[in-house]
């Protein structure tokens, strides 16, 4: 309420304006997302595919819940970095998909996408495409 009153006197005609709803969040939906992605992040006794599978749970909740959000941008990098580190064919896929969800939740200028640049390079590396990594 209090907001309310705030925002009335900054904006007196801001009630007037047709404005779409902010989009709800849901803070214990992502209270657990959070936990399993530092359960995820933590655990050194997952064998490959756990991890990616974990990764891929974090995906699917996180573009039900906030598609192209923040969340959706972490655990989209966060099964990239895991493919990568596994030399996983598709890592590169993974790496151009969470590209494109980081520019939608962030920006194109974001560091996010920096870092997943770096990433891209890594990956084209390991497959010995240094003229593509440039």
């Amino acid at each position: 309420e209090q907001a309310r009153i705030v925002l009335d006197d900054i904006n007196p005609e801001g009630r007037d304006v047709d404005a779409p709803p902010l989009p709800e969040v849901r803070q214990f939906v992502f209270l657990k997302w959070r936990n399993g992605l530092h359960r995820l992040l933590l655990s050194k006794d997952l064998s490959d595919l756990e991890r990616s599978e974990r990764a891929q749970d974090l995906i699917a909740q996180a573009q039900r819940t906030q598609p192209n959000s923040a969340y959706h941008c972490t655990a989209a990098t966060t099964l990239a970095q895991i493919q990568v580190e596994q030399e996983d064919d598709e890592a590169l896929q993974r790496i151009r998909e969470a590209r494109t969800i980081c520019s939608t939740a962030h920006g194109a200028d974001d560091i996010r996408n920096s870092q997943i640049r770096l990433l891209e390079v890594r990956a084209l590396n390991d497959e010995k495409r240094y003229k593509d990594a440039l």
